[in-house]
């Protein structure tokens, strides 16, 4: 059973993260372009929110299904990296993962999402 998970939901600008929990995971789906205005505090607002929802639901892993994501500026890549260190911070039987389903039509998310692999290889899986 699929639950909509609205305060982790966000729309601003060309950005929209649609986010539900399956059962099993927590999954945000990104679409359009990451260049809000504030990106760092709001993306890490969302980021944080469900790195608590994922440590509630004890889940093994978030998925983040970027296929739709045609951009992305360094300010919100960031937030990623601001993410991957408060797992880091938890104990290792309480961290879980950070799984990307990319597009490979899509050039940038390829370079990006494996030099995140690279930074945090045991957090950061590329499906």
């Amino acid at each position: 059973m699929t639950e909509a998970l609205t305060d982790l939901s966000f729309t601003e600008g060309a950005l929209s993260i649609e986010a539900v929990y399956d059962g099993t995971v927590i999954r945000l789906t990104f679409v359009g372009e990451a260049t809000i205005t504030d990106p760092i505090a709001t993306l890490e607002s969302i980021f944080e929110a469900a790195h608590r929802e994922a440590l509630r639901r004890l889940v093994d892993a978030v998925l983040l299904d970027v296929k739709q994501l045609e951009y992305m500026n360094s300010s919100c890549f960031k937030a990623f990296i601001s993410w991957i260190d408060l797992i880091r911070q938890l104990e290792p039987e309480q961290q879980y993962r950070l799984r990307f389903v990319s597009n490979p039509a899509v050039t940038w998310q390829g370079r990006t999402l494996k030099s995140l692999q690279r930074f945090a290889a045991e957090l950061v899986r590329l499906d």
